[in-house]
């Protein structure tokens, strides 16, 4: 039902990191040496390539609000989303704890 493209490094201030070591050319460094996981699914289809693509970063600590509306800006998917890990245990009972973007805001879950 989805279709997966993970990139195992990805400059939190761009896609160019990723694109260019995907292509031979040099990565370039992000901020701090700083990289981040990502992976890219087809949402909301039951064949490949026909639903919204959508970015999913597997670990957003310590990213600020500012670089997370910067990355969904950079990405320009429908949303992008920052899952933040915690205990086992609390994911158990209380879910995974997610942030989505859009690229122009936070979308804030109401309900």
């Amino acid at each position: 039902m989805h279709s997966r493209r993970e990139f195992l490094k990805v400059a939190t201030t761009g896609l160019a990191a990723a694109v260019a070591s995907t292509s031979g050319m040099p990565a370039q460094s992000a901020p701090a040496g700083r990289r981040l996981r990502f992976i890219q699914m087809d949402v909301f289809a039951s064949r490949r390539l026909q639903g919204n693509p959508l970015a999913v970063f597997l670990d957003g600590r310590g990213l600020a609000d500012a670089e997370m509306r910067a990355i969904a800006r950079e990405t320009n998917l429908s949303e992008t989303t920052f899952i933040f890990p915690r205990d086992p245990a609390v994911e158990r009972i209380h879910g995974v704890r997610v942030r989505i973007f859009t690229p122009d805001e936070e979308h804030v879950a109401t309900g």
